[in-house]
């Protein structure tokens, strides 16, 4: 039999998060609210999530509690046939619009429980809500098994460190930025500029120590790399976190770790004197990889850049980077992958937080030949996160680049936490650039 869906959603213009079941269950409906079966652990999860003090118990207390926490409650979807509460015995579903309730509100992520749910989402929905959805373990009593394991926590605890401000959303660190230069009026070059400062500096206290002219780091205004802000109003743990991922694992290329690259991973070509490689595609964080490669260059490092894709759709603050970085003499190459195997140090500023799709063509080609040239014995420093993760859900869209290390701004990322992104971003550094955090 063909069921519609009960209720409107739970939110408000002040949500924060979007939490989404596929259907609700028969005791839910008996209910008259959402995950209502006495034994599911829904309710307790969250509470734990969010360090709240009580556990609320019924409608008008869980309905308060959610919106108090900015969090938004729906499913997947707006009708089916199912069978009892069986996820798996759904078809004949018709998914829900979620496009005017996030335009509605200040939802930056969206939360899904179970994988027949998350994955419904992210084939029906993600291009209307413009965001995939982030995977939570079932918290079904069917799934009580599962119920006790640490991905089952770690994912979970996601939605504390979200509303807590300890991690952001892909979308949630567009809406700083655009507050940073709309209404506090930083130039975004400014931004761009203090990041290619910072991704430099950890080259030059890392994998490039000791090659740069030394007389000239004091007047570069560098942005120091530190791992403790107390600014007012953040979290001692939130910025320049140094969050230790990589993987140093037996069998892997020796000595990966920063410092000087040790004897043996010298990878440069006979005859060639360029030893540093920023790839950079169109957008922003293209632009960050094209200043970065000039500021390498003016501490006496040799740098040179391959740019993919087509000019023609380059953001103009790339255009801008892209057009002083050719004027001070930076070479740039474009499309020729080959250039890839020439380098022992790679800067990776091909896609930033915004990739969505999954990659194809020369772009997976080009996260391959780097990931094969780190095999090889490269570095690989990715600027913000590594080209081809899921900023939100850790995913790898296609296939994704393996970094040592990961600068990225602000504030960490979801998905340089959880899954592939956690896997390929190496030792992960957060780093202020003045992005507005009220």
């Amino acid at each position: 039999m063909k069921l519609q869906h009960p209720w409107k959603p739970e939110y408000s213009k002040n949500s924060k998060l979007l939490i989404l079941g596929t259907f609700p269950s028969p005791k839910s409906r008996e209910m008259g609210y959402y995950y209502g079966h006495p034994q599911n652990a829904f309710w307790k999860t969250l509470t734990e999530s969010l360090g709240a003090p009580e556990l609320p118990y019924d409608v008008e207390a869980r309905q308060r509690f959610v919106r108090e926490h900015g969090i938004a409650l729906w499913d997947v979807f707006k009708s089916v046939d199912i069978d009892g509460a069986a996820d798996a015995s759904i078809h004949d579903a018709e998914p829900n619009v979620f496009r005017e309730m996030i335009a509605g509100s200040d939802i930056s992520a969206v939360f899904t429980t179970g994988r027949t749910g998350t994955d419904a989402f992210n084939r029906l929905c993600s291009g209307e809500a413009g965001m995939r959805a982030i995977y939570l373990p079932s918290t079904s009593p069917a799934n009580r098994r599962t119920q006790k394991g640490s991905e089952y926590e770690q994912r979970w605890a996601l939605i504390g460190k979200l509303l807590r401000g300890e991690l952001v959303s892909s979308a949630g660190m567009k809406e700083l930025d655009r507050k940073t230069i709309e209404e506090k009026g930083v130039p975004s070059m400014v931004l761009m500029e203090r990041a290619a400062l910072a991704a430099v500096d950890i080259l030059k206290a890392g994998v490039l120590a000791g090659r740069c002219k030394a007389d000239v780091a004091a007047d570069m205004g560098r942005v120091e790399v530190q791992t403790d802000r107390n600014k007012a109003g953040i979290p001692a743990d939130m910025g320049r976190v140094e969050v230790q991922t990589d993987r140093n694992k037996a069998g892997s290329p020796a000595d990966r770790r920063r410092g000087n690259i040790p004897a043996g991973r010298n990878r440069a070509k006979s005859g060639g004197s360029e030893k540093v490689l920023c790839v950079c595609g169109a957008g922003n964080n293209g632009g960050d990889g094209f200043a970065v490669a000039r500021l390498l260059r003016l501490v006496g490092l040799e740098s040179r850049i391959l740019f993919i894709g087509d000019r023609a759709k380059m953001s103009a603050e790339t255009k801008q980077q892209a057009h002083i970085a050719e004027s001070y003499g930076v070479p740039v190459i474009e499309n020729d992958l080959t250039v890839i195997d020439m380098s022992e140090v790679i800067v990776d500023a091909l896609f930033g937080i915004g990739l969505v799709r999954e990659l194809s063509g020369i772009y997976l080609d080009t996260v391959r030949a780097i990931n094969k040239a780190k095999k090889d014995g490269a570095y690989v420093l990715s600027i913000d996160i590594p080209s081809g993760i899921s900023a939100d859900t850790g995913e790898a869209l296609g296939g994704a680049v393996e970094a040592d290390e990961t600068v990225t701004f602000a504030f960490n990322k979801i998905g340089l936490t959880i899954g592939k992104g956690a896997e390929h971003a190496g030792k992960v550094r957060v780093v202020d650039i003045g992005i507005y955090q009220a």
